[in-house]
């Protein structure tokens, strides 16, 4: 059965993969997309603790966390979500997460399925796992809102004062005091 071989080839440095959007049957790519289901972003170049932090001040939690061998695949549920949209989102995502760019253009992207190992080095697999879900649904309006599309060159330099404000807030919270 499916799942029986997919194991079989996992546990032999075969990636498991799913796509979060619909596509017609049989093909993977921009155009073969008929539907949204989610959105998505990967966290790039911080530590997983520091991708936590950032994760903690999102002003919209994630419907669903998957943690890969380096970094939390975030997905938000689309309520109402629009293939014409899909990208500005996706792109306001990553500016918000410092999340890799190639999710945020490609629609058609795939992604590790929790419960498989990731398998990039064979010698250190590393089993994705569910972290967290809420299960919540977004609409565009509210995804716009709150992750809005607006880099533009001059914002480049601007991410990384902002990168570091959000690390302080994540960090400086109301209980610090408690921890410190």
């Amino acid at each position: 059965d499916l799942e029986k071989g997919l194991e079989h080839y996992n546990k032999k440095w075969a990636g498991v993969f799913f796509s979060i959007n619909q596509m017609k049957p049989g093909e993977r790519d921009k155009a073969s997309v008929t539907g949204v289901n989610a959105r998505a972003c990967e966290i790039d170049g911080l530590d997983k603790e520091d991708q936590r932090k950032l994760i903690s001040v999102a002003p919209i939690a994630p419907s669903l966390i998957i943690e890969s061998k380096s970094s939390f695949h975030m997905y938000w549920f689309a309520k109402d979500g629009t293939i014409e949209n899909w990208t500005k989102i996706c792109r306001g995502l990553r500016n918000f997460f410092w999340g890799d760019p190639a999710i945020a253009s490609d629609i058609s992207r795939v992604l590790r399925v929790p419960g498989y190992y990731h398998m990039k080095n064979p010698d250190e697999p590393f089993m994705c796992d569910i972290i967290d879900w809420n299960g919540e649904y977004h609409t565009e309006e509210e995804m716009l809102k709150a992750f809005p599309d607006t880099e533009t060159l001059a914002d480049k330099e601007a991410r990384a004062i902002k990168k570091e404000q959000q690390l302080k807030q994540a960090i400086w919270n109301d209980d610090t005091w408690d921890r410190i």
